[in-house]
């Protein structure tokens, strides 16, 4: 296991009350395993898992089930979906 600090924007952020949180993962996970860790611990709203984008270094990981080397790994970000006009 290895702990990574986890940033929260949007709802995501107001329902845990803060922009970040460390959460301990396996070295080696998938998307899937990322964002069902996150939101086992972060978030009791478990609808929002299904709408947010994980990134991961900067970069959106487009198939959750590609295997990711936690070791190289510097940044987590939960994205909310965004909206505007």
């Amino acid at each position: 296991m290895i702990e990574k600090e986890v940033l929260l924007f949007g709802p995501v952020a107001e329902e845990y009350n803060s922009r970040s949180v460390k959460i301990s993962f396996p070295l080696k996970s998938n998307g899937n395993d990322i964002m069902d860790i996150v939101f086992q611990n972060v978030l009791k709203n478990k609808e929002l898992r299904y709408r947010c984008m994980l990134a991961v270094n900067q970069e959106y990981i487009d198939d959750l089930n590609d295997i990711i080397d936690m070791n190289t790994v510097n940044e987590i970000a939960i994205i909310p979906p965004l909206s505007g006009g």
